[in-house]
């Protein structure tokens, strides 16, 4: 009878704390914080597509020529949002290539405004993978890439983009974020500028004097990204 009211004495002072203990154990994780961060990745870009060094258009007054772009690292400037399905960003973007065009060598470069989403796969772990989709205001410039009236000036294309991809973020440190993966990202150049007013580019012609181009410049490019996100 007297270890029987020990036990009970023991039970009644041990048994609050264990079932309090219990409760949080059981409880779920409390939720994730959105989060505002600012960030840069280095990414490579391989610009192709109507980009082939062989490709002139104009008409009688300006020539325009779309030069090969050799591969080149760019810079990925931007700052979101991070939430607990994955982040929203603006970004600014640009890459600096060597170009060629006629076995002439030129300077190139592709810059662009982004509205990106990244959602996760998996939510609850330090390692996240994520699926990607971003859609731009892009511009490519060419040094020296018109010619009007055989005089060479520097050429401006204007366009739209949409971006896919997927990679990994890991959380190396609570306020900072690494993020790697591949992408591919479609340029449609909608209108140049060359020595004067920007004008369509299907008010031009193949060759100058072929038939009218019926369509938008398209640049594919596909490559990789490694970045740091840094949350405030």
């Amino acid at each position: 009878m007297k270890r029987a009211s020990v036990l009970l004495l023991v039970l009644a002072a041990v048994g609050p704390s264990w079932l309090h203990a219990q409760a949080y154990d059981d409880a779920p994780p409390p939720a994730e914080k959105s989060r505002l961060f600012f960030g840069f990745s280095l990414f490579q870009a391989s610009p192709r597509g109507e980009l082939d060094g062989k490709y002139v258009f104009g008409d009688p007054t300006y020539a325009f020529y779309l030069p090969r772009l050799d591969p080149a690292a760019g810079l990925y400037l931007q700052g979101g949002r991070i939430l607990k399905s994955g982040l929203w960003s603006v970004a600014y973007f640009q890459s600096g290539h060597a170009a060629g065009f006629h076995g002439l060598r030129r300077t190139a470069a592709i810059r662009g405004l982004e509205v990106e989403g990244r959602g996760f796969l998996i939510r609850q772990k330090p390692v996240r993978p994520y699926l990607q989709a971003g859609f731009s205001v892009s511009w490519l410039t060419v040094k020296d890439g018109c010619f009007k009236n055989e005089k060479p000036c520097d050429a401006l294309y204007m366009g739209l983009g949409a971006k896919a991809g997927a990679g990994l973020t890991v959380r190396i440190v609570p306020q900072i974020v690494l993020t790697g993966g591949a992408y591919y990202r479609y340029l449609a150049l909608l209108y140049v500028r060359g020595g004067g007013a920007s004008r369509d580019v299907a008010n031009f012609y193949v060759d100058r004097f072929g038939p009218r181009r019926r369509s938008f410049i398209r640049v594919p490019s596909a490559g990789w990204e490694i970045g740091l996100l840094f949350t405030l």
